[in-house]
């Protein structure tokens, strides 16, 4: 049993009364969602000033107003994946309004500076892209903010789907394959 699957019994049991169980359940969450942080930053370059911390307070946060209303564990990995993408969307939005100057005097660039402005404007292209995906297929965007900001493996995935590992392997090439062509297209 994994880790998300625990938490979702945990919810469960919460449901039928068991407060204590909700707690443990929050102490699950968390040591998960460090987890998915570590990957999220592998996944956009390891951004220093993206602190691992704080994507997984907020991300925690904004999970425990939803954990009750987690179906399964592929809702709660559902769930999961749209708190961190949503997190680091509006981190990358606030890079790139700094950039572009915000309130601030204008001085030249270092070039890490411009490092992270280009992470920004990258993470918020590709969300772009989740978004064009979405309009397209659904289901195709949640495999692509399940493989892309989760981190999952080809296996968790298809638990996550409820699909067969090599459909949720063409899912996810389906997937990357669409938000490839957004990001290369003009």
């Amino acid at each position: 049993m994994t880790e998300v699957d625990g938490i979702t019994q945990l919810v469960e049991a919460h449901r039928e009364g068991d407060d204590a169980a909700y707690d443990h359940a929050m102490e699950l969450l968390y040591s998960e969602l460090r987890r998915v942080a570590h990957r999220i930053r592998k996944n956009i370059g390891g951004n220093p000033t993206l602190q691992t911390t704080a994507v997984v307070n907020e991300a925690y946060l904004k999970m425990r107003r939803s954990l009750g209303a987690a179906e399964n564990s592929a809702h709660l990995l559902n769930i999961a994946s749209r708190a961190m993408r949503q997190i680091i969307v509006d981190y990358a939005r606030t890079r790139n309004a700094d950039k572009r100057g915000g309130d601030m005097a204008h001085v030249e660039l270092e070039e890490s500076d411009a490092a992270i402005a280009s992470e920004a404007e990258q993470v918020l292209l590709i969300n772009e892209a989740i978004d064009k995906l979405a309009a397209h297929s659904q289901s195709l965007a949640d495999v692509f903010e399940l493989k892309f900001f989760t981190g999952l493996t080809d296996a968790e995935l298809a638990a996550a789907t409820g699909t067969s590992i090599r459909s949720a392997q063409r899912n996810w090439m389906k997937a990357r394959a669409f938000v490839g062509d957004y990001l290369t297209s003009d």
